[in-house]
């Protein structure tokens, strides 16, 4: 696998992904490291992760409205952990069918995906999924053969770097390593949540940490277990990187709702866009099974999507401001 370069001066570099992706937090460290140390070269990242996404029916679907809008030089791409149907691995081995029709359709996306960007001139680099802890001691249910299925995701995805001669970030292989050695000592630790599944705060932080060492920068302190007891994992975050990221999780909510709640209507005429959230929720608030996320998404956007221009263009805005004082 070959390791992905330092951006170059001007890079406009979009992250593409599920809700990890979505979260932003270690795109957040991404953005503060180029910010702090090459301030000159302007490099801005941008998130188009949705929650709950997958590469046919998120990644796929908005491509060409966040091309439209962020305008990026690079793409960064990770996404897997919806695309495998997780739920089918915790229910044994009775859906083998349905789970090789699952992974035809994420072969099948991904390929696709690489293949727009590729023509359009965009150098992708390919990051394998992060890793599902079904390891870590913990109440949650343990997938049976689902955190290597995700590995298998992850080889694929190297194999199709390999074809388009791309950079490969091995996440999987990081932070499955690490949580083992942690959890020698202490079998509840995971760089991922209580849900097996959503990097916490110090996970995102190392996964910033061996994004960037994939990049070259040695500065930072190698991502392993002697070095993380010895100094930690850096969370901070700038005040202005701070500011740009919450409205970028605006955004990201408003385009969450949309995926949650409209389907391929998520791009119809703005008043037939409010008009089926108000639907979702007078159809499912107070249901018994009314899945609480889904509902404070598209309560969300009824709150906010008249502010989108305004959201977007703030969070523009505040990516060029970074540079200001630092120059």
């Amino acid at each position: 696998m070959r390791n992905p370069e330092r951006f170059p001066k001007g890079a406009r570099v979009m992250f593409i992904g599920d809700s990890i992706t979505c979260n932003g937090t270690f795109i957040a460290h991404i953005q503060e490291y180029y910010m702090t140390r090459f301030p000159a070269d302007r490099v801005k990242v941008y998130n188009a992760g949705v929650s709950g996404g997958n590469v046919w029916d998120s990644a796929l679907r908005y491509l060409e409205a966040d091309l439209a809008l962020f305008e990026p030089t690079h793409a960064v791409l990770m996404i897997g952990m919806n695309d495998i149907w997780r739920g089918h691995y915790m229910a044994g081995e009775h859906y083998t069918d349905i789970k090789t029709e699952r992974n035809r359709l994420y072969f099948e996306g991904v390929s696709l995906l690489a293949e727009k960007l590729y023509e359009r001139g965009i150098p992708l680099i390919f990051c394998t999924p992060t890793p599902f802890d079904d390891e870590m001691a913990c109440e949650a249910e343990a997938g049976k053969n689902l955190a290597m299925a995700l590995t298998g995701y992850g080889h694929f995805c190297a194999g199709l770097a390999e074809k388009y001669g791309a950079p490969v970030v091995d996440f999987n292989s990081a932070m499955t390593y690490f949580n083992r050695e942690r959890q020698k000592k202490d079998p509840a630790f995971s760089l991922v949540g209580a849900d097996r599944v959503h990097p916490t705060a110090e996970g995102h932080a190392f996964m910033a940490s061996v994004f960037l060492r994939a990049q070259g920068f040695t500065d930072l302190p190698e991502v392993t277990v002697e070095a993380y007891e010895k100094s930690g994992i850096s969370l901070s975050l700038s005040s202005k990187n701070t500011a740009r990221f919450e409205v970028e999780k605006k955004l990201r909510a408003l385009r969450c709702a949309a995926y949650f709640s409209m389907g391929d209507k998520w791009n119809a005429p703005y008043e037939e866009r409010l008009a089926i959230a108000r639907d979702y929720i007078a159809e499912n608030k107070g249901k018994a099974d009314a899945n609480a996320f889904i509902l404070g998404c598209v309560e969300t956007y009824l709150e906010n999507a008249p502010h989108e221009e305004e959201y977007t263009a703030s969070l523009l805005r505040l990516t060029d401001a970074l540079y200001e004082d630092a120059l």
